[in-house]
């Protein structure tokens, strides 16, 4: 559940199998694919939202305008996506993805020039839930390098 100002956006199954995104304030559909749409994720000035999604046989992150004007666009093809944190500049989404031999991994993708993702953590452990500080200077998120899963915070 995401809260911005007087709009809530709510990711709830409503009346079909699939998640859906709805503004709840006043209550409409967001989307309405029937396929899952899930981790919404508000841009810093409001104007956004991205999410994790499925459209056409094609997962990857999705973004629309949050007055729900206009098609959905995609924004990074790829399953297993949860996109955690927007930089407070806008120019950065920083997400989790699923791996084969390395379980979860930290990636970025700035949102300028060519738009190439690129790895900030990679290895044999399990990282995700990255947190970019207000500052933009360090980097929260959880690893279990430790053989726990704790928190780690390095210089951005």
């Amino acid at each position: 559940m995401l809260l911005l100002g007087s709009d809530l956006l709510l990711s709830s199954p409503l009346d079909s199998l699939a998640d859906d995104l709805c503004l709840a304030d006043p209550a409409q559909d967001f989307t309405s694919d029937p396929a899952s749409d899930q981790y919404p994720l508000w841009s810093p000035d409001g104007s956004r939202v991205i999410f994790s999604a499925s459209r056409g046989g094609i997962s990857g992150l999705y973004q629309k305008a949050a007055n729900n004007v206009g098609d959905e666009a995609l924004l990074l093809k790829g399953g297993g996506i949860t996109p955690t944190d927007w930089s407070a500049d806008g120019q950065f989404i920083f997400y989790s993805r699923a791996a084969e031999k390395t379980r979860r991994d930290v990636l970025i993708i700035p949102l300028f020039g060519d738009r190439t993702p690129y790895s900030l953590l990679n290895s044999e452990f399990d990282e995700y839930q990255p947190q970019l500080s207000p500052d933009m200077h360090w980097l929260a998120y959880v690893s279990d390098e430790s053989s726990n899963y704790e928190v780690y915070v390095q210089p951005f």
